[in-house]
């Protein structure tokens, strides 16, 4: 992208590309300015966009005002900006790229013009027109508790990154979240997240330091790289059954966590993903007690033994049935068994019996047949 500075005399800090179709983007040269008024028109050609990183680094910036005819707001157009207040974003804006607001640290508001057909602010939160998707949630806004409206599905990426003022948030229908939604949250102490959601996308929860306890709903079948990096308060973390991975540096750092239940489902677990943290020179080390819980034979206790951490074998209700079908099985076989035993000796002496008895009628018969004998002669 090739952009070209204004000719002399030209009042604003502005340098504009060509976006070859009769319009420009234009970008900030001014890395002090502190109130900026984009114009409608540079060298007689319509600003329609805002190039990527367009104020990035601006952080005196306190005032921006944006003009009508402005369709797209590019990519960390107004990144590091930490002294802009509010901003009103024009009707005729159709795309807001990601991460346009971050490092706004003192924004208090997004607003959005009247005929907006695209984008909408509720509350001074930016949604897309319609509320099923929340573009952005301003750093400095006040109030410590916040529900997503009920009709959005979506948080972009980046969503609430660094929000200073936020303690509880509620997702009731959010089914999808960009990456590193929550990161720097630092007063986060509780969030409700939706049975919908199925995965938990990079460190969407990394450096909430305050945040104690989460549930993770059972649906959620994969935690993504540095997900809880730096989650330092966190005590309590329920793996739900049917999760299958856990990525780099998930867990790391979570220090107050002395304990993980690892589903057997699991079967990937990322570098130091569990059970890691720094020492005082800053070196990673194995949480000191920290124990894994786990299946017989699962990944989890794979992991724990290749990482010298403590471990503990657990059986899965199917081990527990196979063993205990098995045991039965044992049983009936020995019951078979002695059975079988007692079967054969009653027959041998049923056996020995019956040869006693004919033995005995045998003798008999010759005694008879002897005194018959005699008997004859006699005669």
């Amino acid at each position: 992208m090739t952009f070209i500075s204004l000719p002399a005399g030209a009042a604003e800090p502005f340098a504009a590309e060509d976006n070859g179709d009769g319009t420009v983007s234009i970008r900030c040269t001014d890395p002090s300015i502190i109130h900026a008024e984009i114009p409608e028109t540079l060298d007689g050609k319509p600003v329609t966009a805002l190039s990527a990183n367009c104020f990035d680094g601006c952080s005196e910036l306190e005032t921006v005002t944006l003009p009508e005819g402005l369709t797209r707001i590019g990519d960390f157009s107004f990144q590091g900006c930490a002294m802009l207040e509010t901003i009103e974003i024009p009707a005729s804006v159709t795309e807001i790229q990601d991460f346009c607001f971050e490092g706004c640290l003192s924004l208090t508001a997004i607003y959005v013009a009247e005929g907006n057909e695209a984008y909408t602010s509720l509350d001074g939160v930016l949604y897309t027109h319609n509320a099923t998707q929340l573009v952005r949630y301003p750093a400095a806004k006040e109030g410590s508790v916040y529900t997503v409206e009920a009709q959005c599905g979506t948080i972009s990426p980046w969503g609430f990154t660094d929000c200073q003022n936020l303690e509880a948030v509620t997702l009731e229908q959010v089914n999808a979240m960009g990456a590193d939604c929550f990161m720097g949250c630092k007063k986060l102490r509780k969030i409700n997240l939706s049975d919908g959601l199925t995965e938990l996308i990079g460190a969407a929860f990394a450096q909430c330091s305050s945040l104690k306890t989460i549930s993770i709903p059972d649906g959620v079948t994969s935690i993504g790289d540095r997900c809880f990096f730096g989650c330092t308060s966190l005590t309590e973390m329920k793996l739900p059954e049917g999760l299958t991975s856990i990525g780099e540096g998930a867990f790391f750092g979570c220090k107050s966590i002395k304990a993980m239940d690892i589903p057997g489902s699991v079967q990937t677990i990322g570098k130091e993903g569990v059970g890691f943290t720094v020492d005082s020179e800053g070196r990673s080390i194995v949480i000191p007690e920290f124990r894994i819980f786990a299946p017989v034979g699962s990944q989890a206790i794979r992991y724990a033994k290749e990482n010298g951490i403590d471990c503990q074998g657990t059986l899965t209700p199917n081990q527990l049935l196979f063993g205990v079908i098995g045991c039965v099985l044992v049983i009936l076989l020995i019951v078979g068994a002695v059975v079988s035993v007692k079967r054969s000796k009653a027959q041998k002496l049923a056996e020995a019996e019956r040869i006693a008895a004919e033995e005995k009628e045998k003798k008999l018969a010759e005694r008879r047949a002897a005194r018959k004998k005699q008997k004859e002669q006699k005669e």
